[in-house]
């Protein structure tokens, strides 16, 4: 929103915005000590720079006509970028859909493309209407959903692709019972030969209901690929190499350095990295700097065993620092890892897990090899490398050409398409999320995320809702999403999987749906037409959990649980108490040695 830090502190009202600001301000000094820039800075910085009204022009002038797509999701920094450099020529083309508005939650601004004829009166208005991918019901579903949303421009999607089928509803009982629904319906199109795996894509609203789903489909052995969720870069070994790689391109990101200052370990302890860190912040220098001081002995900081250690760092970073801008990347990791003696620390540190990892970082390597032999690049270094890591993004990961079913979060399936389609989840406080159906705002924004789902569908579009979900071992009982009374009725063929109900509650009167029991299922899992619906009284009193709160990372965590600390090594889960991002857990590492952790913060990797 290009507000400063002194622009917020200015308007700071209370103690929490008070907070914010003094936070604000202090990570804005860390980010320029580091001689960094994150994300919003790239958008940023370009704003600042073209205030200056003679370098505005020279880029006015360079870039005679300006296109710019995806404009419903564009900020107000970006906006004021796209008019600094067309205000003179006013030569601008914009293409978006208002009704796929769906980043607001990330700084978009819908009234970007809202007022745009208001800030351009002397501009040519283009409708796209025909769609070229859906079938008619598809669309008619889609447009019977999106109209009810106030803050559009207003169209109605046709198509010449005929009518197809209708949009297929079908209520279970709980997440198990949708995964395997969703896995019997593809691999019945697979024998008969009507889809292909890659050809299926499954949607969800948040990354943690993949768990059941992957479950499923591994004992199905029907292969699958996850966008999203823990990527490749995410993981351990591949932050450790790539912070080693950091440290050679910026000396001074300390958040590089503290990542390996141990890895491997090299006895810096807490009290050592303190006095490291505040005498290098009393001095203006970086972290590496201060650690060199301290391993040549002009400062008495630490003991002598750790000023050796420190040397020995600094000996690996200048050895690999030698003609760093010619010499490609993989070649410049790989001298890394040799002299640090990588896997021989992870097979020390990690045991039974250390070929996997291991294999994490062959492939690492094998990436950068790929990025050399490029023939349209020329830069290989290790900068050109970093540079292209740090801007990919969760879809960068999805193979459009690999025989699997994809699995990913309905904001990430925006502008791609898939003949079958699944939407998950279709419950109240999932989807419309609960932190957005709160606002009207955010209500509309949760409905252009199905109007977006329902539009990726080509000709088959098959919605799921379940009564019950598993969450943290307990049970929350579901009441359908209000989005699914939205759909026109005559467009919907709903069908209704009988089941027992999930333990560990028993049955109420009338079947496990709190109603009749499905006809034709009679408890046992046949087919029937459609269940009554669960009341909206005592028994679905919690029916908005947080669930964005809850990741992957923790959704599998239960009492018994194996799990791996970054400090602390292998431990196992005791106890559990809260949900969300106040989960906390007690846990029992080696040596008897028991720890109450909050969960969110305690960078756990599940064991076996």
């Amino acid at each position: 929103a290009l507000v400063s830090p002194d622009e917020f502190e200015a308007s700071a009202r209370g103690p929490y915005d008070r907070l914010v600001a003094g936070v604000y301000r202090g990570y804005e000094a860390s980010l320029r000590s580091q001689n960094a820039l994150d994300f919003d800075d790239l958008l940023v910085r370009p704003v600042r720079l073209l205030a200056d009204e003679e370098l505005r022009l020279r880029y006015a002038r360079l870039f005679a006509h300006v296109l710019v797509d995806e404009y419903q999701d564009t900020n107000r920094c970006q906006y004021e970028f796209i008019h600094a450099i067309t205000k003179d020529h006013r030569r601008l083309f914009v293409v978006g859909d208002d009704d796929q508005s769906i980043y607001r939650w990330r700084g978009a601004d819908l009234s970007n493309i809202l007022d745009f004829e208001k800030d351009h009166p002397d501009a040519t208005i283009v409708r796209l209407e025909q769609n070229y991918r859906s079938t008619g019901r598809i669309l008619a579903a889609a447009n019977s959903v999106i109209r009810r949303n106030v803050g559009r421009k207003g169209k109605e999607l046709w198509t010449e692709n005929g009518e197809g089928d209708p949009v297929t509803l079908i209520e279970v009982p709980d997440d198990q019972a949708e995964a395997m629904v969703v896995l019997k319906a593809i691999k019945t199109g697979l024998e008969r030969g009507e889809v292909t795996p890659d050809a299926c894509a499954i949607l969800y609203r948040t990354n943690a209901q993949s768990r059941a789903l992957e479950n499923a489909f591994q004992l199905g052995a029907v292969p699958y690929q996850v966008v999203g969720g823990l990527r490749f870069y995410e993981r351990r070994e591949i932050k450790d190499v790539l912070a080693y790689l950091r440290i050679l391109v910026n000396p001074g990101d300390d958040v590089a350095l503290r990542r390996v200052l141990n890895v491997p370990a090299r006895g810096i302890g807490r009290k050592t990295l303190e006095d490291l860190e505040t005498w290098a912040k009393e001095r203006g220098i970086s972290l590496l700097e201060a650690a060199r001081t301290a391993a040549r002995g002009d400062v008495d900081l630490v003991r002598d065993a750790a000023k050796s250690k420190l040397g020995e760092l600094a000996a690996v970073v200048d050895r690999a620092s030698a003609d760093l801008a010619v010499r490609p990347v993989g070649e410049v990791a790989e001298e890394i890892l040799s002299s640090i003696g990588y896997r021989e620390y992870l097979e020390k540190e990690f045991d039974r897990e250390a070929m996997a990892r291991w294999e994490n970082v062959a492939e690492l390597l094998a990436a950068m090899q790929e990025f050399a032999d490029s023939e349209e690049r020329e830069d290989a270094s290790v900068a050109a490398f970093l540079q292209e890591v740090s801007l990919a993004s969760d879809v960068d990961e999805y193979d459009d050409h690999a025989p699997r079913v994809t699995f990913m979060t309905l904001h990430n399936a925006k502008g791609l398409e898939f003949p079958w389609v699944f939407i998950a989840g279709m419950e109240e406080g999932l989807f419309p999320h609960a932190n957005s159906a709160v606002e009207h705002e955010g209500l509309e924004e949760e409905r252009r995320l199905f109007y977006v789902g329902l539009t990726r569908g080509m000709r088959k579009v098959t919605l799921l809702t379940a009564a019950a979900r598993r969450r943290y071992g307990g049970v929350q009982m579901s009441i359908p999403s209000r989005f699914l009374d939205e759909i026109d009725p005559d467009l919907l063929e709903r069908k209704a999987l009988g089941s027992k109900a999930p333990a560990p509650f028993a049955p109420r009167a009338g079947g496990a749906w709190g109603g009749a029991v499905p006809a034709g299922g009679h408890g046992t899992g046949g087919w029937g037409p459609p269940s009554v619906r669960p009341s909206r009284g005592d028994d679905f009193a919690d029916a908005t959990p947080r669930y964005e709160d809850e990741s992957q990372a923790t959704d599998a965590l239960a009492p018994g649980a194996r799990v791996l600390h970054p400090s602390w090594g292998e431990g196992v889960v005791e106890s559990m108490e809260g949900r969300g991002e106040n989960l906390k857990l007690t846990i029992r590492f080696r040596g008897g040695n028991l720890k109450k952790v909050l969960a969110i913060y305690a960078k756990l990797e599940r064991l076996g």
